[in-house]
């Protein structure tokens, strides 16, 4: 009888910490999806409307510095969260995704 119990204790348990982790995933995709929002937002509120798109000036330096800090901000923070809280396996599809795009980056 007891063993049973212990058995469905260990898969609560289980079942309990995959929840916190798919909430702490979902909790960071939140925090940089609200960082990307931000940006466009920024740079599509300070855009020069005669300009046009990729022109050179179409919008002001410091708007242009602003925007790179915060994606070098969701960058690293992106990183380190995902790297905390993934397990081996997502760890492997990630650097495996990563490499991909990369590659095809290169390509383009």
């Amino acid at each position: 009888m007891t063993g049973s119990r212990e058995a469905s204790m260990i898969e609560g348990d289980w079942q309990a910490r995959a929840q916190q982790r798919k909430r702490r995933l979902y909790i960071i995709i939140a925090i940089l999806f609200g960082m990307g929002l931000f940006s466009g937002f920024l740079v599509g509120f300070f855009e020069k409307d005669d300009s046009g798109l990729m022109a050179q000036g179409s919008i002001p330096p410091e708007i242009a510095i602003i925007t790179t800090v915060i994606f070098g901000i969701a960058i690293t923070f992106g990183a380190v969260r995902f790297h905390r809280s993934s397990d081996e396996l997502e760890r492997r599809n990630m650097l495996y995704a990563a490499a991909m795009a990369g590659n095809v980056a290169l390509v383009v």
